[in-house]
C-alpha cells in the first residue's frame, strides 16, 4: 500500500489459484491509524422522530375534526361521515405508495420530492386564497 497503512487479509484462500494468483483474499480490510471511530450525531434522527411525531398528531387530528365538520357544517348522517373519513385515510395511505411507484420509475427521489412539495404548496395557497375571499 503507498499511504503507509497496514491492511490484513480476511478469508484468505490458501492454495488455490484463481486467475492465476496464488493466494487471494476475498475481503481486504485497511487499518489505518489515524482514523478513529467517532460518536454518532442524534440530532438528525431527534429531529425527524420529532416531525414524525407531529405529523402523526396532525393526521389523527384532522380525521377526528373531519368527522365533526362534515356531521355539523355539512349536515352529513353518522354513516356518509364515516364512509368519507375511511375514504380519506384510504387515500392519505395510497398516495405514497403511488409517488413511489413514480420515483422509481420516471422522476427519481429528489424530482418527486420536489414536484410534490411545489403541488402540496399550491393546493395549501389555494385554499388560503379561498378562505381570504370568503371573509
Amino acid at each position: 500500500m503507498e499511504d503507509g497503512g497496514l491492511r490484513a487479509s480476511i478469508l484468505v484462500k490458501d492454495g488455490a489459484t484463481c486467475h492465476g494468483e496464488e493466494s487471494q483474499s476475498l475481503l481486504e480490510v485497511s487499518q489505518h491509524p489515524e482514523l478513529k471511530p467517532r460518536g454518532s450525531d442524534w440530532r438528525p434522527p431527534a429531529i425527524i422522530l420529532g416531525l414524525e411525531c407531529l405529523e402523526s398528531m396532525a393526521f389523527n387530528g384532522i380525521a377526528t375534526n373531519l368527522v365533526v365538520y362534515i356531521r355539523s357544517v355539512l349536515h352529513g348522517g353518522i354513516a356518509s361521515s364515516a364512509s368519507i373519513v375511511s375514504l380519506w385515510y384510504g387515500t392519505s395511505f395510497f398516495v405514497p405508495i403511488l409517488g413511489a411507484g413514480i420515483a422509481d420509475a420516471y422522476w427519481g427521489n429528489y424530482k418527486t420530492v420536489l414536484i410534490s412539495l411545489v403541488m402540496y404548496l399550491l393546493v395549501r395557497v389555494c385554499i388560503y386564497l379561498l378562505l381570504v375571499v370568503e371573509e
